[in-house]
């Protein structure tokens, strides 16, 4: 996806985007879509994770906190129902296989290390397992940063009939010696919220979401202050 001219993305739908019609006012648009943005190939590498089982919900007995000790490696040959003597060779053609015979699948299975002996910390379920284990796989080292980025695109047609489409976008980096990303994007606008209902500046009253004028503008204000900011362009199309 052609959103942000640094980075290779790619995009999917989340969940049910229609419900955001009403409160946004454009119960007219012809399309809305809520999306999730990772970097390509981000996908297929959850595919390949979910067709070895490995995004399974259901509870195993292999799983099973009591259990016997088992390794990344048991845990796939159990998956694969093949026995645990099978040879290196003959199980990575076993998860080829499994995978639809994406070699881009397999690679990132090995990558993360699921075919090692390493000890498993059991979590009753595949997938609770395996996020318990790459929370700490993949946990940020020393000098690493987070990123968000928050892209809307607003196709508009005229009543002339041109077309523009607006861009909002707003690209976010953590500070590897304070706060991430995404605690700025999240902290600091409850944070802001809660200091103008205190000091008065928010008068309405009751449960209020960011829908008003009233609320969001002076919190993107302040937010400007903390050096979070959107770029906002238009084009014709």
């Amino acid at each position: 996806m052609d959103l942000h001219p640094e980075f290779d993305l790619e995009g999917f739908p989340n969940r049910d985007s229609t419900i955001y019609s009403e409160p946004y006012g454009i119960q007219t648009a012809q399309t809305l879509l809520r999306g999730t943005l990772r970097y390509k190939g981000y996908s297929n590498a959850c595919i390949g994770l979910q067709k070895v089982g490995l995004i399974n919900t259901g509870n195993h007995p292999f799983l099973a906190p009591q259990s016997p000790e088992l390794t990344w490696r048991d845990i796939l040959c159990n998956l694969l129902e093949k026995t645990t003597d099978i040879g290196d060779d003959a199980l990575r053609a076993a998860i080829l296989d499994k995978v639809g015979g994406e070699d881009d699948r397999l690679k990132v299975i090995e990558k993360l290390g699921l075919l090692s002996s390493e000890p498993v910390e059991k979590q009753t379920t595949p997938l609770d397992t395996l996020s318990n284990y790459l929370a700490k796989k993949l946990a940020y080292g020393p000098g690493e940063r987070d990123m968000v980025l928050l892209v809307h695109l607003i196709g508009i047609e005229k009543s002339d009939g041109s077309r523009v489409q607006e861009k909002v976008s707003l690209l976010q980096y953590g500070d590897p010696q304070g706060y991430s990303a995404m605690a700025k994007t999240v902290g600091y606008p409850t944070a802001i919220a809660s200091r103008l209902i205190l000091n008065g500046e928010i008068q309405d009253r009751g449960m209020l979401v960011p829908f008003q004028r009233t609320v969001y503008q002076p919190i993107l204000d302040r937010l400007k202050e903390e050096n979070v900011q959107a770029d906002y362009s238009i084009e014709k199309q």
